[in-house]
Parts: C-alpha cells; structure tokens; sequence
C-alpha cells in the first residue's frame, strides 16, 4: 500500500538512480510485480548502472507513486 510518508520520505540520492531495495520501499511492490509493470509499460524503466547492477530514476519512480496515490 503506498502511503504518502513513503512517497515524501527523504532517501538518499547522490546520482539521481535508486536501487532496488529503494524502489520495494517506496513502492511496497515486489521485484516479480515491478517486471510484470515494468514489461507493460506501466512503471518507469530500470537503468543499465554496469553489467551487473540495474537502478531507477528516483524522480520517475516518485512521479508513479505520486500518480497510483492520486488515483486511490
């Protein structure tokens, strides 16, 4: 359930991207539901960090909660 201290909370963001742990914690999803959203279409696409770490846009991961919150 998203809740409004958790989409205004602050989180630590030197770069910008946000890394998973981050994502589940703002959005109360887990990893299988954000591909399943991810893959269509309906959440912000993860970013190649390297060949082995993925992140997300804090801002685009922010604007979605802010949304899916709005509409409930």
């Amino acid at each position: 359930m998203l809740t409004q201290s958790a989409i205004t909370s602050p989180v630590p963001d030197t770069s910008g991207l946000v890394r998973f742990h981050i994502v589940k914690d703002l959005t109360g999803l887990s990893r299988s539901t954000i591909d399943r959203l991810e893959r269509a279409g309906s959440f912000p696409k993860r970013v190649l960090i390297s060949a082995n770490a993925v992140g997300w846009r804090r801002s685009e991961i922010l604007s979605w909660a802010q949304s899916r919150a709005a509409r409930q």
